[in-house]
């Protein structure tokens, strides 16, 4: 049912709520969505409480960055032997 519906399924004990039961799929989509909506509160805070601004070339620059950083890192970590 989970994976046929791509929903979850709510599992209850004496007709009160107890589990849910959902695909990786769909978890992962909602813990995404719970990863963006903090952050884009925390933004609110932070443009709320600076009065720092930056351009959108400095956001696109710092964003190209971040993402060169984190193919290199995972290019490192797969070329490292594993000890054992």
């Amino acid at each position: 049912m989970v994976h046929g519906h791509s929903r979850p399924v709510f599992l209850t004990r004496n007709g009160v709520g107890d589990m849910v039961v959902m695909s990786i799929e769909h978890y992962e989509a909602l813990a995404l969505d719970r990863d963006i909506t903090d952050a884009l509160a925390a933004a609110e805070v932070e443009m709320e409480t600076t009065t720092e601004r930056f351009t959108s070339e400095e956001v696109l620059a710092y964003t190209l960055a971040a993402i060169d950083n984190a193919n290199e890192s995972r290019q490192t970590d797969v070329s490292q032997p594993v000890e054992e």
